[in-house]
């Protein structure tokens, strides 16, 4: 059991690294900046569901269902219908549907997860059908009034591609969080950009977005990295393991 969390903690020391310094900075932004407890317990679960996504974990939709259920609600406190809707829709749906499918996918170890690469056939036709949705999500946030309707639909469009991703279990999904990142850490500070009520609480959540972008690129390196370790044994390699997270 030691030799087992040893080598885990060695497998993922930079992604530890990054969770504690991340938790340590978005409490205090939360604490300083007089953020509620519900938003301080999203906080904890967003970044443990980012570390566990970036490490290849077969928990992670598990840690990601508490982490989206939590946005909701601070979403609907927010009025950030967009958010609501898209998550309640379709995240938190695809997230049920990748505890099966990551259970099913597990590595030899039992704590990762395989990985898979889509078509292009496949990316095009999901792009497509995103576009489309998307096109009528913003006729439905305009009729309620969702703040930032034209940057709220624009966040689903480039949101909806890397969780597809996810479900895919495709190590691509990194890039496309990475641009969705940016565009939610400006979403969630248009309020305090704009002078708004409340803008300065959402500190913390806009925080936890951008520092997102530092998991995505170590997701996408350890991703490829335990790829091409698979591919290693597949081809003669030494060992039977890919769960080597640099």
């Amino acid at each position: 059991m030691k030799t087992k969390v040893k080598e885990f903690v060695k497998n993922n020391l930079l992604n530890l690294i990054a969770f504690f310094i991340g938790l340590v900075a978005l409490l205090t932004l939360s604490i300083v900046f007089k953020s509620d407890v519900l938003t301080i317990i999203y906080t904890i679960f967003f970044l443990t569901y980012l570390f566990s996504t970036c490490s290849k974990l077969w928990v992670t939709p598990i840690f990601g269902i508490a982490s989206i259920g939590l946005y909701v609600a601070i979403s609907a406190i927010s009025k950030n219908w967009g958010e609501v809707i898209f998550n309640c829709l379709f995240v938190l749906p695809i997230l049920f549907f990748c505890v099966w499918q990551y259970l099913k996918n597990r590595s030899k170890e039992g704590v990762y997860v395989s990985q898979n690469k889509i078509s292009i056939k496949e990316f095009l036709i999901f792009v497509a059908c995103d576009f489309v949705f998307c096109v009528a999500l913003f006729f439905v946030l305009r009729e309620l009034k969702t703040p930032y309707t034209i940057l709220a639909t624009i966040c689903f469009f480039f949101c909806a591609i890397p969780d597809y991703l996810l479900l895919r279990r495709d190590r691509r999904m990194f890039y496309f969080y990475l641009l969705a990142n940016m565009l939610l850490t400006l979403l969630w500070l248009m309020p305090l950009i704009r002078g708004e009520g409340g803008g300065v609480s959402m500190i913390p959540v806009a925080g936890g977005f951008f520092f997102s972008i530092v998991f995505n690129s170590l997701g996408a390196i350890n991703w490829k990295n335990k790829g091409e370790n698979k591919n290693q044994i597949e081809n003669g390699g030494e060992d039977g393991t890919f769960s080597a997270g640099r």
